[in-house]
């Protein structure tokens, strides 16, 4: 009952925290504003929301985040999942990532500290690594601090702070597909673990049942995350050959990899057949590239992955061994130790692969990272600081003595150590959402000019805007948003500059009216990002004509335009405005 209430109040704990933003967002909002449901990474955020509302009404996609036409030929087991449980149940897509949010923290949550179970029979164990799973970060508080009393503008290296993938708190709060994902993961490595410490004669059906089970959740990974099959196909992989090297030739070693790659391995082959047949995908594809994400360089790994991951590399370093049978016969529990061995320095690699998302696997390291570094804490620092403390002493010095003899005290300065990261990014939010702005909020003249759209554009037109109001189009309108996402938007700096160049009131109407031709744009919106974009005035544009005004929000339908029309659309009476 003492762990249950434990785990029940570390659950809380996260959900109640990772929530407050959302609440703070919704309560504070001026009348003036809608607040959309999102605290962190809007383009992405709103590209979800995109391939939802699309989801619930088909089976596969397009990309709706780029105005050119193309096949409805994607597909994702996640977004459909949540797309059609917003349609069946009539429910937001924002209410639904809410629920899929809270449904996710609980589930990994659980899971993890039954994984830690796995590895440390000891309670006290359990709970420290389960911590700094749960709420552990890096070292990036450092750069905070260094921005702060230089007077920088921003952070000098802002992905050893913001990013997300092994934070699991930073994940639960604005990125769960990241969490169900590493969710994923656990029970992966679980099965295929269970698989392989199969040792009795005639467990041949039980360790044939572990696979195929571990291979059934790698191909509901590969449906929703197919870049994460790498990652287990490599630690799985590497794990087998090297316990064939220590203890021998055994084809169950060979059966559990071999059955986990044929399960699952047809949604990798979807995704690369996806992202090299289709000309916008292979775009979409590189144009991962425009976010600058890219694993920080193994000098800052301890910065990004903080104490734990510091504590983790020493034991690792310093433990780790591989012993033949015939020095010592292997156990489950060695088995076990060296698979999370593995996994660590598997993923130390796999992180650095040539990859545009390389980024993303280290999606779930926090994991054996945290277990790691409590065993080396415990086996290895514990027992080293008791030594330097020493008998006598008086006051202070010998109270400071005592405690480094507690254990409790000293995994409670382990976990401390890991949360100043996550304070700032969670008390960050309020400062971000205190502002009431793009692209958190929307005037709501802006919300309700996109309500109109939704209610009388025809389906899949084509709508020109900033990308503050273009990430919104797909999901909010059914249409297509000639700006909108750092990937997904094909052409991304062309179009930017022709937005730009757009709402510039020195450029002549035949260039506009030649992007709006080139894009079958049916719609211009105009509102307070695309009036800070440049003095330009659509009432005076021959070619749109308003369709829905507010005081902070016009919409434009765009007049058929034809090769001809475009050609004298500025010819006439000097002053060079057209006629």
């Amino acid at each position: 009952m003492k762990e249950a209430r434990f785990l029940l109040f570390v659950i809380l704990l996260v959900c109640v925290l990772s929530s407050l933003p959302y609440i703070y967002g919704y309560l504070s909002a001026p009348p003036d504003r809608v607040f959309m449901g999102i605290v962190l990474n809007t383009p992405d955020t709103t590209e979800y929301f995109a391939w939802m509302r699309g989801f619930g009404t088909a089976n596969l996609i397009d990309n709706k985040l780029t105005p050119e036409p193309n096949g409805a030929v994607f597909f994702n087991l996640l977004w459909w999942t949540l797309g059609r449980l917003a349609r069946w149940g009539g429910l937001s897509l924002t209410l639904v990532y809410q629920l899929f949010r809270i449904a996710t923290a609980v589930a990994f949550l659980l899971l993890a500290y039954w994984f830690c179970g796995l590895f440390l029979p000891e309670r006290g164990q359990r709970r420290t690594a389960f911590l700094l799973i749960a709420l552990g970060s890096g070292l990036g508080w450092i750069w905070v601090v260094l921005k702060y009393l230089s007077a920088a503008a921003d952070i000098v290296y802002p992905f050893d702070v913001y990013t997300v993938e092994p934070n699991t708190f930073l994940g639960i709060t604005a990125f769960p597909h990241f969490v169900q994902a590493a969710f994923l993961i656990l029970i992966i490595f679980a099965l295929a673990l269970s698989a392989f410490e199969r040792k009795a004669d005639g467990a041949e059906r039980l360790v044939l049942r572990d696979a195929v089970l571990a291979g059934l959740a790698a191909l509901l990974l590969g449906l929703t995350h197919a870049y994460d099959l790498l990652l287990i196909y490599a630690v799985v992989g590497v794990y087998a050959l090297v316990l064939l090297w220590r203890d021998g030739f055994s084809y169950r070693l060979m059966l559990v990899p071999a059955v986990i790659v044929a399960l699952s391995v047809g949604p990798a082959i979807y995704s690369v057949y996806l992202t090299s047949a289709f000309p916008l995908w292979r775009e979409v594809l590189a144009q991962f590239a425009n976010a600058g994400a890219w694993t920080p360089n193994p000098l800052h790994l301890p910065v990004l992955l903080g104490v734990p991951f510091l504590v983790g590399l020493l034991f690792v370093v310093g433990a780790l061994s591989l012993k033949r049978r015939t020095e010592v016969q292997a156990t489950n529990d060695s088995r076990r130790e060296l698979f999370l061995k593995t996994w660590f320095v598997v993923n130390l690699f796999v992180v650095y692969v040539p990859l545009n998302y390389q980024i993303h696997y280290l999606n779930g390291w926090q994991v054996p990272i945290a277990i790691l570094a409590t065993m080396g804490f415990y086996r290895r620092v514990i027992p080293w600081l008791r030594g330097r403390s020493g008998p006598g002493s008086q006051g202070r010095l010998a109270l400071i003595r005592r405690a480094l003899k507690s254990e409790a005290v000293l995994a409670i300065l382990l976990v401390v150590a890991a949360l100043p990261t996550n304070v700032y990014l969670l008390a960050w939010r309020f400062v971000d959402l205190s502002r009431h702005s793009h692209p958190y909020y929307l005037a709501r003249d802006e919300w309700e000019a996109l309500r109109w759209l939704d209610a009388n554009a025809p389906p899949g037109a084509v709508v020109l805007s900033s990308m503050d109001i273009g990430q919104y189009v797909p999901s909010m309108t059914g249409g297509r948003a000639f700006l909108a996402h750092w990937a997904m938007t094909a052409d991304l700096y062309r179009k930017q500059d022709m937005v730009q160049a757009f709402f510039d009131s020195q450029v002549d109407d035949t260039e506009r009216a030649h992007i709006l031709q080139a894009y079958n744009v049916r719609y211009i919106f105009w509102g307070e990002a695309e009036r800070k974009l440049g003095p330009l005035d659509p009432d005076k544009l021959p070619f749109a004509e308003r369709v829905f005004s507010s005081s902070q929000a016009v919409v434009y339908q765009v007049k058929e335009l034809s090769a001809d029309s475009v050609h004298v659309l500025t010819r006439g009476d000097g002053d060079g405005e057209g006629q």
